[in-house]
């Protein structure tokens, strides 16, 4: 089950969605719910780079990078989860 998990490489919808970038944050309007997100600087990271071309490993190891810190895949399965 592990195995099948690393693999996963996550997609965020882009269909009926509007972004809007601020200093620190993304703003993201979903047409189809009628909400507001407002992600910070490090979820907003997590949420550019589900793509379908990176799994959750290769995102933590992105994040860890530029946060110059170790994030784990935890944070970004928590972080994919609220995006739900």
């Amino acid at each position: 089950m592990e195995t099948i998990k690393m693999n996963i490489k996550p997609i965020t919808r882009t269909h009926q969605i509007l972004m809007q970038e601020t200093d620190s944050e993304l703003l993201i309007y979903d047409l189809k719910t009628d909400k507001v997100l407002c992600l910070n600087e490090t979820s907003a990271f997590v949420f550019r780079l589900c793509n379908g071309e990176h799994s959750v490993s290769q995102i933590s190891e992105f994040l860890s990078e530029q946060l110059k810190t170790e994030v784990n895949e935890d944070f970004v399965w928590l972080t994919l989860s609220e995006f739900k």
